[in-house]
């Protein structure tokens, strides 16, 4: 009797002790899985705050255009409030680092120029037909959609009209004329890693 009152005693320990030493096993493997996990939301966090870093820098920090272009739907123009020949305005433009501006986002361009009260009549665009009759296309080579043309053009009256303008009041804006003429016009200035004009 005596040998198993002490049998009973370890027996009744090891049954206490067993799930003590469960519960600190399962104790360890929660805080393993929670610092698992801070560390993975940790890294999410960082992640996206980079991503929200560039943006803010992107959008709001950055300049967007240089003075004196403004931002019209992410591109960089300038509307002239003085008046040049085709020739000088494309000369004027590439002064500024910019050309004549093209078929990017015409569109916004044109509601742009509405908005800022611009007077009625034209600017000069970035395309000619001066090297070969007829064949009209941007200066970077695009051909002009067919469907920008204003009715009846191009029409090269009296054997003259190789310079392109847009006419502020009329849709479709796009019309031929002679490149003596003068009228005010707009630049496009390409911003650093976008393809050059």
């Amino acid at each position: 009797m005596k040998s198993v009152v002490p049998l009973a005693l370890a027996l009744a320990a090891v049954l206490m002790l067993g799930p003590a030493t469960t519960f600190a096993d399962t104790e360890n493997e929660a805080g393993n899985e929670l610092r698992a996990a801070v560390t993975r939301l940790q890294v999410a966090l960082n992640q996206q705050s980079e991503v929200l870093r560039s943006l803010l820098k992107t959008k709001f920090f950055e300049p967007r255009c240089p003075y004196p272009f403004s931002n019209v739907m992410d591109e960089c123009f300038f509307v002239s409030n003085f008046k040049l020949y085709w020739h000088e305005a494309h000369l004027h433009c590439l002064g500024m680092g910019a050309d004549l501006a093209m078929h990017t986002q015409l569109h916004a361009l044109k509601t742009f120029v509405i908005q800022e009260s611009f007077r009625s009549g034209s600017l000069w665009l970035g395309s000619t037909d001066e090297e070969i009759e007829g064949e009209w296309k941007w200066l970077d080579g695009e051909p002009i959609d067919e469907g920008l043309w204003a009715e009846g053009n191009p029409n090269n009256k009296n054997g003259n009209q190789h310079c392109l303008v847009m006419t502020v009041q009329q849709t479709p804006s796009l019309r031929n004329v002679d490149c003596s003429l003068l009228s005010y016009f707009a630049c496009h200035y390409k911003r650093e890693g976008e393809d050059t004009i």
